[in-house]
């Protein structure tokens, strides 16, 4: 990539802002279908056999919902899943090799690739990628460009140039060392400052979901080794049984977020046919790491509760437990205050800005403590997965203290 390159004069660059994701998709349609050579280019980095000179390629684009199928010749068949903006999880693997299945009965067994942006994002899968071949975005377009025949048409070699010189930008600002540095400024990161381009064009979330779903994974792994049967991957607190993990991350008001929940038992939603089970918590966003209660469907505990100056029952529940001294330090220190002291500049003095406690609604109740400490407000992406592993195995040996308190507390407010 030459180094005055620029996403904002590259036609290949603002031409991806129509569709973004689909866009890497349907251009590589484009060359595959065009240029059955540079197919080779995705089979050779993948590890599969090369096509013959000889056979045929057809591309289909979202056929059964899969992004990218290929067949080659009169046997084979290969699925590609594009992974640009995020990292997959067991169960859409799984369901991508159920939809594959359906596809072409008389060919060959499918074989199966997953892009991602990074090498290293390979690697930070959390789970077995069986049946899949993982190849990154940056070794695919290097390799795109020796496929091209001699004879192809010079604009289109030009477009193909274009496009990994685009893609060389993105990997490269992913893999800038200020990536590594949690964004708690939304699209302002630390360190290296992304181009403006790409935050102009609201491309931004795509670095900033990679860091939640980065913390995730590494949360995710250190989790397993503890509680293996018991913890998933992105699953919504909503979709977890009793006595479950769910570690998941998202991207919200220009946020990356990372968080892991546990479902409780016995302590159903009350006057909700089959609710999923209250569970608690941590998550962290911005500069809070909060501590967070949460009933996925809180059922008429929604409601004012009677000579309570609080807005749900919920939150008088969840109220309760924050200030009962029995509360395990694990999940939070009874009686401490949400949020942080700011300083003074004027006065040099120290002054109080908390919030009792903060809720997103009846379901969800928390409070917080500062991610940073002090002047430091640089948290490394390994830094603040350790420390969100340690707290929540810290968490789960404590669970039953929690549920006996949050039963009893509940219990107050269901007359």
């Amino acid at each position: 990539m030459t180094q005055n390159y620029s996403l904002e004069r590259s036609p290949i660059a603002n031409i991806s802002l129509a569709s973004k994701e689909l866009f890497h998709s349907n251009f590589l349609a484009w060359a595959f279908n065009t240029y059955p050579t540079t197919l080779n280019a995705i089979l050779d980095c993948a590890g599969l056999s090369a096509r013959s000179s000889d056979e045929s390629v057809e591309v289909t684009r979202e056929e059964q919902n899969l992004d990218l199928v290929v067949r080659i010749g009169g046997s084979r068949l290969v699925v590609i899943e594009n992974k640009l903006k995020s990292l997959p999880y067991s169960e859409q693997l799984r369901r991508y090799e159920e939809k594959a299945g359906k596809l072409d009965s008389g060919r060959e067994d499918p074989e199966f690739v997953l892009l991602t942006l990074t090498s290293d994002d390979c690697d930070r899968i959390p789970l077995s990628l069986g049946r899949w071949e993982c190849v990154d975005y940056g070794t695919l377009t290097k390799s795109l460009l020796d496929y091209i025949p001699d004879n192809a048409d010079a604009y289109h070699r030009e477009i193909v140039r274009d496009y990994a010189q685009f893609v060389g930008e993105l990997v490269r600002i992913a893999n800038d060392e200020s990536r590594h540095v949690w964004n708690r400024a939304g699209s302002k990161i630390d360190g290296e400052a992304l181009p403006a381009w790409l935050t102009k064009h609201k491309l931004h979330d795509l670095f900033g979901k990679r860091q939640g779903q980065i913390v995730a994974a590494k949360v995710y792994e250190e989790v397993t080794r503890n509680f293996a049967n018991t913890v998933h991957w992105q699953h919504s607190p909503k979709d977890v049984g009793s006595h479950q993990i769910t570690i998941y991350s998202g991207f919200t008001n220009s946020q990356p977020l990372v968080g892991v929940f546990y479902a409780l038992g016995g302590l159903p939603c009350p006057a909700v046919d089959e609710a999923p089970p209250v569970g608690v918590g941590f998550q962290v966003q911005g500069d809070q790491f909060r501590s967070y209660v949460e009933w996925p469907k809180p059922g008429r505990l929604a409601q004012k509760p009677v000579g309570r100056d609080l807005p749900s029952k919920t939150a008088a529940i969840a109220w309760d437990l924050f200030c009962d001294e029995r509360c395990p330090e694990s999940f939070w220190t009874p009686k401490q205050k949400s949020g942080a002291e700011k300083q003074n500049a004027d006065s040099g003095k120290t002054k109080s800005r908390y919030k009792e406690q903060c809720r997103f609604g009846a379901p969800f109740q928390y409070r917080y403590r500062p991610l940073s400490k002090g002047g430091d407000t640089r948290v490394a992406l390994n830094a603040l997965a350790e420390t969100l592993a340690e707290r929540t195995i810290a968490l789960l040996n404590d669970l039953k203290r929690i549920e006996s308190l949050l039963q009893e507390h509940q219990s107050n407010y269901l007359a």
